[in-house]
């Protein structure tokens, strides 16, 4: 019984580790769908196609720049920059940059050489963000989520950045002309997780930064403990040995833990970035770059439940089967009583009238019927 306790409360942990491995799939698999504002090689804005038609006119990328803040407000991104093939910014919908190289991580190179758009995810300083210029978006689902204050502008630190890059032909001659690139920021985005959560229903949901030196940064986090509880976000794990054991794992890593005083079984996965070099099949890998960790909590109430309800189960099962052993040997020896009680009447046994003897327990007064 008692054998069977521990392996009922052990196959309860199995199967919420599981759900939880599968739900932090489920946010690997969103994660990565970057804000593209609508537009695709097919759908590119006029403005965008104009500057790269006219690469030497001030004017014209002046004019596209102003007009570029309003899809930045559209998507709730933060860049939004218009290149050549060279990587040179033509425009961008912030900081005048024109002229500058701008080819974080090798992503818009990528873009040219491959001839296919590109993502990448990787940090943003705080330096490069005061450079960019760029508006501070509060970007939630619902009106009911707390603001967050995790976005760079209140941290002063580094963040996460999403890049997603769309090759341009401006002229439809069937060359590249150049690149538009847009840069979206992770932290402070709660609708990032709370999109997540939603699908999960309840639970705790984050993204991590694995910053250079060694150290984690929350970028969002969104919990919800129970179905009809408050949103809370900008909670901090706290477990930076999860973080660091999903970081060094090719897969999900799960462990039990609590957060807020609640049980929480918790399962975490790195994300990896690498952006190609040739159009052909055989795709080489010229960067690559993992610096994000997902992480997914599964409330354990149902689980402790289940397992106090197998608990006292089994404990009163182990304690009836005991007692039900005991009268079933009782009941199962007054044959032998019997046989015993005939064989002492016939003298075949019973000599010693020693109340201390062993024969005497199947003649004493006070054990006969």
């Amino acid at each position: 019984m008692i054998l069977v306790l521990f392996w009922t409360r052990a196959a309860i942990d199995d199967v919420a580790s599981s759900t939880a491995e599968a739900l932090v799939g489920v946010s690997l698999i969103t994660y990565p769908n970057h804000p593209n504002l609508g537009m695709s090689e097919d759908i590119i804005p006029e403005p965008v196609l104009s500057v790269l038609m006219y690469p030497d006119d001030d004017a014209v990328a002046a004019a596209v720049g102003g007009m570029a803040g309003f899809f930045l407000s559209v998507g709730k991104v933060e860049f939004l920059t218009v290149l050549d093939v060279t990587a040179t910014v033509l425009t961008s919908a912030n900081a005048p940059r024109r002229g500058e190289v701008f080819d974080p991580h090798g992503i818009v190179s990528a873009t040219v050489s491959s001839g296919r758009p590109q993502i990448w995810t990787t940090r943003l300083t705080y330096e490069e963000f005061l450079a960019e210029d760029p508006p501070v978006w509060q970007v939630r689902l619902e009106e009911t989520t707390p603001l967050s204050f995790l976005s760079p502008a209140f941290t002063n630190g580094t963040s996460i950045i999403r890049y997603s890059t769309t090759p341009v032909d401006a002229d439809g001659d069937g060359f590249m002309d150049g690149v538009m690139l847009i840069g979206d920021i992770v932290n402070g985005k709660t609708s990032i997780v709370e999109e997540n959560l939603r699908t999960h229903g309840r639970g705790y949901e984050a993204i991590y930064m694995h910053d250079t030196d060694g150290s984690w940064v929350l970028a969002t986090s969104v919990l919800r403990y129970r179905d009809a509880d408050a949103v809370q976000v900008d909670v901090d794990l706290g477990d930076t040995g999860l973080l660091n054991e999903a970081l060094a794992s090719d897969g999900v890593v799960s462990r039990f833990g609590t957060l807020g005083g609640q049980s929480y079984v918790f399962a975490a996965a790195a994300l990896s970035y690498s952006v190609e070099l040739t159009a052909s099949n055989d795709q080489l890998e010229v960067d690559r770059e993992t610096i994000v960790v997902v992480v997914y909590g599964l409330p354990t109430t149902d689980g402790d439940e289940m397992k106090d309800d197998s608990l006292g189960y089994s404990v009163a099962n182990v304690i009836v089967q005991f007692f039900t052993s005991i009268i079933g040997v009782w009941i199962a020896f007054q044959p032998v009583r019997r046989v015993l009680r005939a064989m002492r009447s016939h003298g075949f046994i019973g000599g010693d009238k020693n109340r201390h003897s062993f024969w005497a327990l199947f003649w004493d007064p006070v054990l006969e019927e």
